[in-house]
Protein backbone atom coordinates (compact mmCIF):
# COMPACT_ATOMS: atom_id res chain seq x y z
CA UNK A 1 0.00 0.00 0.00
CA UNK A 2 1.33 3.46 -0.93
CA UNK A 3 0.56 6.54 1.14
CA UNK A 4 0.61 10.06 -0.32
CA UNK A 5 3.49 10.97 2.01
CA UNK A 6 5.95 8.63 0.24
CA UNK A 7 5.60 5.87 2.84
CA UNK A 8 4.67 2.42 1.61
CA UNK A 9 3.92 -0.95 3.21
CA UNK A 10 3.85 -4.38 1.61
CA UNK A 11 3.80 -8.04 2.49
CA UNK A 12 4.20 -11.38 0.79
CA UNK A 13 4.13 -15.09 1.45
CA UNK A 14 6.57 -17.56 -0.10
CA UNK A 15 6.74 -21.33 0.09
CA UNK A 16 10.29 -22.67 -0.21
CA UNK A 17 10.91 -26.29 -1.09
CA UNK A 18 14.49 -27.56 -1.07
CA UNK A 19 15.36 -31.07 -2.22
CA UNK A 20 18.08 -32.34 0.13
CA UNK A 21 18.40 -36.02 -0.83
CA UNK A 22 17.64 -38.26 -3.78
CA UNK A 23 15.03 -40.25 -1.83
CA UNK A 24 13.16 -37.06 -0.70
CA UNK A 25 13.39 -38.10 2.97
CA UNK A 26 14.96 -34.87 4.22
CA UNK A 27 13.47 -32.34 1.81
CA UNK A 28 12.95 -28.99 3.49
CA UNK A 29 9.62 -27.17 3.34
CA UNK A 30 9.59 -23.59 4.63
CA UNK A 31 6.82 -20.99 4.88
CA UNK A 32 8.26 -17.46 4.59
CA UNK A 33 6.42 -14.28 5.52
CA UNK A 34 7.94 -10.95 4.44
CA UNK A 35 6.83 -7.51 5.58
CA UNK A 36 8.18 -4.27 4.15
CA UNK A 37 7.95 -0.64 5.14
CA UNK A 38 9.73 2.06 3.23
CA UNK A 39 9.95 5.66 2.21
CA UNK A 40 10.61 7.11 -1.24
CA UNK A 41 12.46 10.44 -1.56
CA UNK A 42 12.55 11.44 -5.22
CA UNK A 43 15.27 9.09 -6.61
CA UNK A 44 16.16 7.49 -3.24
CA UNK A 45 14.32 4.69 -1.49
CA UNK A 46 14.88 3.52 2.10
CA UNK A 47 13.32 0.16 3.01
CA UNK A 48 13.11 -2.13 6.05
CA UNK A 49 12.25 -5.81 5.53
CA UNK A 50 11.40 -8.34 8.24
CA UNK A 51 11.23 -12.01 7.25
CA UNK A 52 9.80 -14.80 9.43
CA UNK A 53 10.45 -18.43 8.46
CA UNK A 54 8.61 -21.50 9.75
CA UNK A 55 10.00 -24.84 8.56
CA UNK A 56 9.79 -28.58 9.04
CA UNK A 57 13.59 -28.62 9.57
CA UNK A 58 15.82 -26.99 12.20
CA UNK A 59 16.53 -23.39 11.03
CA UNK A 60 17.98 -21.40 13.96
CA UNK A 61 18.89 -22.04 17.62
CA UNK A 62 17.75 -25.70 17.34
CA UNK A 63 14.23 -24.52 16.45
CA UNK A 64 12.19 -24.79 13.28
CA UNK A 65 11.81 -21.03 12.97
CA UNK A 66 14.11 -18.22 11.91
CA UNK A 67 13.95 -14.51 11.15
CA UNK A 68 15.91 -11.86 9.27
CA UNK A 69 16.11 -8.07 9.38
CA UNK A 70 17.24 -6.11 6.31
CA UNK A 71 17.62 -2.39 5.63
CA UNK A 72 18.23 -1.25 2.06
CA UNK A 73 18.99 2.06 0.39
CA UNK A 74 18.41 2.31 -3.37
CA UNK A 75 19.11 5.13 -5.83
CA UNK A 76 17.12 5.23 -9.06
CA UNK A 77 19.64 6.34 -11.71
CA UNK A 78 17.10 6.22 -14.54
CA UNK A 79 14.04 4.18 -15.49
CA UNK A 80 16.21 1.08 -16.10
CA UNK A 81 18.94 1.00 -13.42
CA UNK A 82 18.75 1.15 -9.62
CA UNK A 83 21.91 0.42 -7.59
CA UNK A 84 21.40 -0.49 -3.93
CA UNK A 85 23.19 -1.34 -0.69
CA UNK A 86 21.67 -3.56 1.99
CA UNK A 87 22.61 -4.51 5.54
CA UNK A 88 20.98 -7.55 7.14
CA UNK A 89 20.96 -9.54 10.35
CA UNK A 90 20.92 -13.28 9.60
CA UNK A 91 21.48 -16.61 11.34
CA UNK A 92 24.95 -18.16 11.30
CA UNK A 93 24.01 -21.81 11.96
CA UNK A 94 20.84 -23.76 12.54
CA UNK A 95 21.95 -25.23 15.89
CA UNK A 96 23.10 -22.03 17.68
CA UNK A 97 21.64 -18.61 18.42
CA UNK A 98 24.56 -16.87 16.67
CA UNK A 99 23.68 -14.11 14.23
CA UNK A 100 25.84 -12.07 11.89
CA UNK A 101 25.68 -8.96 9.76
CA UNK A 102 25.30 -9.50 6.02
CA UNK A 103 26.21 -6.79 3.50
CA UNK A 104 24.91 -6.72 -0.05
CA UNK A 105 25.57 -4.43 -2.98
CA UNK A 106 23.60 -4.83 -6.17
CA UNK A 107 22.11 -3.36 -9.30
CA UNK A 108 18.47 -3.82 -10.25
CA UNK A 109 17.53 -3.69 -13.92
CA UNK A 110 13.93 -2.77 -14.78
CA UNK A 111 12.51 -3.64 -18.18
Amino acid sequence: YNFDSGVYMAGRYRYDYARKTANYSDDEKTNRFDTYIGYVFDELKLEYNFTWMDSDQIKFDNKKTNYEHNVALAWKLNKSFTPYVEVGNVAVRNNTDERQTRYRVGLQYHF
